[in-house]
């Protein structure tokens, strides 16, 4: 979740400024988002869990012949799972 809030960050704001995060890299990011407490991040966690949810099912058919389902659900899936199958 660290690396896909940082990939998502568009902007930095700090207690004087507001910084482009395309500026930097994403070991600056990521060390920025280790930065927060645990309750603002679990501000983000809640943001992402409360995104508009889009599923996919991928039928397939196991070498041994078995038919099987997987239902990608939600951004994590898509980024995760998606790039395996």
């Amino acid at each position: 979740m660290i690396k896909l809030t940082a990939r998502c960050l568009v902007n930095i704001h700090g207690k004087d400024q507001t910084m482009e995060a395309s500026s930097y890299t994403e070991e600056d990011k990521i060390s920025s988002i280790m930065l927060l407490t645990q309750k603002q991040f679990s501000k983000i966690i809640d943001y992402f869990d409360n995104l508009p949810k889009y599923e996919y099912d991928i039928k397939y058919t196991t070498t041994d012949g078995v038919e099987r389902k997987i239902t990608l659900s939600g951004i994590d899936d898509f980024f995760t799972l998606a790039s395996v199958i």
